[in-house]
C-alpha cells in the first residue's frame, strides 16, 4: 500500500514533526498499527474515524484510545486490543456514551447494548 491522496488529507492539521514521521512509513495503516510513536497513532486513528473509515481488524493500541465524539463511528473492529482506557463518550452511532478501562469492557457493553 502507499499513501493516497484521502490518506495524505488526513495529516494536514498535524505538525510538522507528526507528518514528517507518519510520511516514513508506508501508507496511513502503518501509522495507526505502530507503536512507536502511540501519541501519533492515537492522533490518526481518530481522525481515521472522524474521516467516515472503519478501523482496520486486529488493531492494536498500546496506550489509551479516545473517540470521544466520534458519532460516525458504528462499530469496534474485530480484535481490537487498548493497552489502556478506551474512552467511547458521545460516539451515539455505537449506543454507548462512556469511557471503558478496556475495549473488552466496551466490547461487551455493546453487545449488550445490541441485546437490550
Amino acid at each position: 500500500m502507499t499513501w493516497t491522496a484521502d490518506d495524505k488529507a488526513l495529516l494536514r492539521t498535524a505538525c510538522a514533526e507528526g507528518a514528517r514521521w507518519a510520511l516514513t512509513l508506508p501508507d496511513a495503516e502503518a501509522v495507526i498499527r505502530s507503536t512507536e510513536h502511540p501519541d501519533w497513532s492515537a492522533w490518526l486513528i481518530r481522525r481515521w474515524v472522524e474521516s467516515g473509515r472503519p478501523l482496520p481488524k486486529g488493531l492494536t493500541v498500546g496506550g489509551w484510545l479516545d473517540l470521544s465524539g466520534c458519532t460516525a463511528l458504528t462499530a469496534l473492529p474485530d480484535g481490537l486490543e487498548v493497552g489502556g482506557s478506551l474512552n467511547l463518550s458521545g460516539c451515539t452511532g455505537l449506543g454507548v456514551d462512556r469511557v471503558f478501562s478496556s475495549a473488552a469492557k466496551a466490547r461487551a457493553a455493546l453487545k449488550l447494548a445490541k441485546e437490550a
